[in-house]
């Protein structure tokens, strides 16, 4: 407790006490040392606090929420088979999941929700079209009988499906996938929660790396113009 109190102790002087500074030099490195990183942990426990207060309740409520989203989204008439990096379906073609059907399920929404004017679906299946297709079916992503085709960052990027091993996927394999992940949701806030004290915590040490930095200049040049310190 003692040591608490004189980190407050010392933190309040030196942002009012410029005299301070010269008792500073008296003490050995490893003070400042102790007094910067205590300084980093109470702000990476501070911004990982706020953080948290701010989002991970609408991030556990979303999780909550998304296995029963997920099977809601996926057709439950769809089949799609991949076999020898050939696409078929049991569906009629070209075949959409519309971008406005997500939308709505994910916001409890009945109501049409707004889209992009030139984006209206999420997936098109057409295993008789082409790349050539892809900007007409107004689509992120087209699956062909070979390629598997997406828009990233306004490109669109195409991967040959001769590198996907053969497998079936239908809404059983759907929920059967989540259900075995559902479990793990649950780490996904605390394990995120780590993650912002850990990121907070070395990048504010980075900054005692330009200090010392900085301080060695400083020092370097004292020396070169014969001014003391």
């Amino acid at each position: 407790m003692s040591k608490i109190k004189t980190f407050f102790q010392v933190f309040l002087k030196t942002l009012t006490s410029p005299a301070y500074y010269a008792d500073i030099l008296k003490a050995p490195l490893s003070f400042s040392f102790k007094f910067f990183y205590f300084y980093f942990f109470l702000y990476a426990i501070l911004g990982t606090a706020i953080f948290s207060y701010f989002n991970i309740p609408a991030l556990n409520k979303i999780l909550s929420i998304l296995p029963g989203k997920i099977t809601k989204v996926y057709p439950s008439e769809l089949v799609i088979t991949i076999k020898d990096g050939k696409t078929t379906t049991n569906v009629k073609e070209p075949y959409a999941i519309s971008l406005n059907n997500i939308e709505k399920a994910f916001s409890d929404n009945e109501a049409p929700a707004k889209t992009p004017e030139n984006i209206k679906n999420i997936l098109v299946i057409d295993t008789k079209g082409s790349l050539d297709n892809f900007n007409s079916y107004q689509t992120i992503s087209l699956l062909t009988s070979q390629n598997l085709s997406i828009m990233n960052n306004n490109k669109i990027e195409t991967y040959p499906l001769t590198e996907i091993k053969d497998f079936t996927i239908n809404q059983q394999l759907v929920n059967s996938v989540l259900t075995q992940i559902t479990p793990f949701l649950s780490y996904i806030a605390p394990l995120l929660i780590l993650i912002i004290f850990l990121g907070l915590l070395l990048t504010s040490s980075a900054a005692l790396v330009y200090l010392l930095f900085l301080s060695l200049i400083i020092k370097l040049l004292a020396k070169i113009m014969a001014y003391p310190l």
